[in-house]
């Protein structure tokens, strides 16, 4: 995703409510920042594909 850091990425998942929640075992996890780049790398969990697909056009979208 595009992002300027790790921590604005991270804030961003959570107020667009796409955070991986460990209730529910599905959402978006990021894992490293290239702040040279603007992006963040990230890995969705979601419970079939069309939930990753979901997930995945809402990250890039947002």
């Amino acid at each position: 995703m595009r992002s300027a850091s790790f921590r604005a990425a991270h804030d961003r998942l959570v107020k667009d409510g796409l955070i991986f929640d460990h209730t529910r075992k599905e959402g978006v996890i990021p894992l490293a920042a290239d702040e040279k780049a603007g992006t963040v790398e990230c890995v969705v969990i979601a419970p079939n594909r069309p939930a990753a697909h979901d997930q995945q056009h809402r990250l890039l979208k947002s």
